[in-house]
């Protein structure tokens, strides 16, 4: 019966001392928090967001350095082609009446008026689809719906290298030659 007794106070103590152990813890950082002034505790808690803003917006090569706005938001808009390269060699203007309208809901619609297409370098006046980010948010996809002659649309995968509410910088590199394609959006 005694030694039941010493056992059972003897888990009574590691349970007090793990207990106080943690308890002091938390009284210690919520007396550290509580003598803290108030322009410190809003430095104390916005440094976590900073930080958190910080470290997933830096995803693009070439920037922003942050943004408090989503992906969705700064890709969805009305772009011209400010800049079209193909293999180095600057064919911006064949793409001056062409415009891209990128929607939230995932659907985009690319206009030209008297210009070739970028993917088939054939004459169309508008394509129309859907687009997706990938898992990574590395890329953007764009699924064009097949023209009223063919049952086989396009897929056309774009690596970002800047995203900013007016301005895109995208890249597509084919394996082969002859394939890289940069383009450079502006908000219309």
């Amino acid at each position: 019966m005694v030694l039941f007794n010493y056992k059972i106070l003897y888990i009574c103590r590691n349970l007090r001392d793990k207990l106080s152990k943690k308890l002091y813890f938390f009284l210690f950082y919520k007396k550290a928090i509580i003598a803290m002034t108030s322009n410190q505790v809003r430095y104390f808690l916005f440094l976590p967001v900073l930080f958190a803003s910080f470290y997933t917006s830096c995803k693009y090569k070439e920037g922003p350095l942050i943004s408090f706005r989503t992906r969705t938001d700064r890709i969805s808009n009305t772009w011209k082609f400010d800049k079209v390269e193909h293999d180095g060699v600057e064919i911006t203007q064949r793409f001056a009446l062409t415009s891209l309208n990128i929607k939230e809901d995932g659907l985009f619609n690319l206009v030209g008026g008297d210009t070739a297409d970028i993917i088939h370098q054939k004459f169309f006046q508008s394509y129309q689809g859907t687009w997706f980010f990938d898992v990574d948010d590395d890329n953007i996809i764009f699924d064009f719906e097949p023209p009223p002659d063919s049952a086989d649309g396009a897929r056309d995968t774009w690596t970002i290298l800047k995203l900013m509410s007016d301005e895109v910088w995208l890249e597509m590199d084919l394996p082969g030659k002859h394939n890289k394609k940069e383009i450079v959006l502006k908000k219309l």
